[in-house]
């Protein structure tokens, strides 16, 4: 069964949403830069050394340096180039996302999918894409989930499981989280990434409902 419906916020989706407030941590840049000015001076004084004392012992022993002295600049103006992006970021997040997550606090209710399954195959990602799950959710129907938002982990976490809550802000735009509420259902069945199509046309139907038993929905994925 799969029914959709605007329902008040959970605790626990609060607590998530309230995470979300806090500003990730980035590094102050005065460590960046004291870090690039000991890159700097490491240089100066090996182009000093080679220059005063050229013997061939000295040089080599400089080269070394000198090569750890340029990874290290580099790697500093990369740290700074990232930190500047990241600082940006930050201010995106502040500007867009923040006020939207605290006027769904005020609100206080959430889009729900509930779902509730009797079986399900499992589709093993290749790489990092996220794993795959046919559900049976009865009526002779399916439900496709296919993505990073679906990978629940944890010991403590019965996923993929016969109850479970998809929920985003009332309008459909943010992303909330996936909420288990059932006991954990064992795949009946499970095949790898590398044996579906290779377009990627499949993988858009996330979160689509099929009017098809999960093997036949496999069948229509599944190369040859």
């Amino acid at each position: 069964m799969l029914t959709e419906r605007i329902r008040p916020m959970t605790e626990i989706e609060r607590k998530e949403l309230q995470g979300r407030l806090k500003a990730p941590y980035l590094p102050k840049i005065r460590y960046m830069a004291i870090w690039l000015g000991i890159s700097f001076l490491m240089m100066v004084v090996l182009i000093g050394v080679m220059t005063e004392n050229p013997s061939p012992v000295t040089i080599c022993y400089a080269i070394v340096w000198l090569i750890l002295a340029v990874a290290t600049l580099l790697c500093g103006i990369i740290a700074i180039f990232l930190y500047i992006s990241g600082r940006c970021a930050l201010a995106r997040y502040r500007r867009e996302t923040v006020p939207a997550i605290e006027a769904m606090l005020r609100l206080g209710n959430v889009l729900s999918k509930d779902v509730c399954a009797t079986s399900v195959i499992e589709i093993v990602p290749f790489d990092d894409e996220g794993p795959g799950y046919i559900f049976d959710v009865g009526d002779g129907k399916s439900l496709l989930l296919q993505g990073q938002q679906y990978d629940l982990w944890g010991e403590d976490v019965p996923w993929p499981c016969t109850e479970f809550q998809i929920v985003r802000s009332t309008d459909g735009k943010m992303w909330i989280g996936l909420f288990c509420s059932g006991v954990k259902l064992e795949p009946y069945r499970t095949v790898h990434a590398e044996e579906c199509k290779d377009d990627c046309s499949w993988w858009d139907k996330s979160e689509e409902v099929f009017s098809k038993s999960p093997e036949e929905v496999l069948r229509d994925i599944l190369k040859g």
